[in-house]
Order: C-alpha cells, then structure tokens, then sequence
C-alpha cells in the first residue's frame, strides 16, 4: 500500500511540478508579447508625433 501511495504522490508531484514549468513558459512567453506591444506602440507614438511635427513644418527626430 505504500508503494501505491509513493507511486501516486510521484505523478502527482511530477504533474504539478510539469504545471509549473508549463506556468513559467507562458508567462515567459506574455512577458515577450508584452514588451513587443510596447515596443510597438512606442513606435506608433513616434511616428504620431513625427507625423505631427512635419504637419507643422518642423523636422521630425
């Protein structure tokens, strides 16, 4: 009966342990997405404000 509870604890410690890693993937992965949206939006404003400099006849950066 031990050895059935030894074998049980085991897959449900490698499961939970397989969780967390799955859990630390995604938010490895969210944390790339996050930064690439920035990245972009950053870009975006730029752009927004360039576009508004050449409007007023400035030159843009």
């Amino acid at each position: 009966m031990k050895s059935l509870y030894a074998a049980l604890f085991w897959l449900l410690g490698g499961t939970v342990i397989d969780k967390a890693r799955q859990m630390d993937e995604a938010t490895a992965e969210n944390r790339e997405r996050a930064d690439a949206l920035k990245r972009l939006l950053d870009d975006m404003r730029k752009q927004e404000r360039d576009n508004g400099r050449a409007a007023a006849g400035d030159r843009p950066r």
